[in-house]
């Protein structure tokens, strides 16, 4: 319904709906200190929202093509964010100008996260690729191949060792962040009855979550697979 929608997350309360974009929104980031909310989607833009009083801070034009996915550095300093133009855009996030952009990908950028205690980030795309890049020059680092289809969904574990991604395929793969060799292939076709499309790991990193277009999530213990 175009909007972005704030909720409590112990009682289930709605706390705030934002309105403001044009279109279906795909991607929304909060900031690490918890004060600012960037939202994007069809529309082509990139909001800035004060949670506190729900005020859109600024809007500005984050693309030519649909934006699907945006992440803060750890420190909050920088968003990334991608989609149909292929192309990466890095932000100030208190200016809110984009410091620089690069074609990063053969086709749609689908998912963007930092690592995080490192200064890179990881994306992904329709491309059945993931590119692991230096935050401040924009450097590409590795690339990770393999998979079968489009990737929507990374995930590191939280002490950053390990990168989980699921995509248009019933497979999660796990790698090793600092060698890029594939650490486990789960192979979920049985357990899943429709491809997995997204991928979590627990706070303590001890279980990796699988969500579904069957409805459902699976728990994954990590020390055992």
């Amino acid at each position: 319904d175009q909007t972005v929608r704030l909720w409590h997350t112990s009682t289930g309360k709605c706390l705030q709906v934002l309105q403001g974009h044009q279109s279906d929104v795909w991607g929304i980031a909060c900031s690490p200190s918890g004060d600012v909310i960037a939202s994007t989607g069809l529309d082509q833009t990139i909001r800035f929202w004060e949670i506190d009083t729900g005020l859109c801070l600024k809007t500005v034009h984050g693309s030519y093509a649909d934006i699907w996915d945006l992440a803060f550095s750890p420190d909050g300093k920088q968003l990334a964010s991608g989609g149909g133009d292929r192309k990466i855009y890095l932000w100030d996030v208190e200016t809110q100008e984009c410091i620089k952009s690069w074609v990063a990908h053969t086709n749609d950028v689908s998912k963007l996260v930092f690592h995080p205690q490192d200064q890179f980030f990881v994306s992904s795309s329709f491309d059945h690729t993931i590119k692991i890049w230096d935050a401040a020059s924009g450097r590409l680092c590795r690339t990770l191949y393999g998979h079968e289809d489009a990737i929507w969904s990374l995930a590191f574990s939280p002490d950053g060792k390990m990168l989980a991604n699921a995509g248009r395929s019933f497979n999660v793969r796990i790698w090793d962040v600092a060698t890029g060799q594939l650490l486990k292939l789960l192979e979920l076709e049985g357990d899943h009855t429709v491809y997995v499309w997204s991928v979590a790991f627990s706070h303590d990193g001890k279980v990796l979550a699988t969500g579904s277009y069957d409805y459902t999530i699976k728990l994954w213990d990590t020390q055992t697979w």
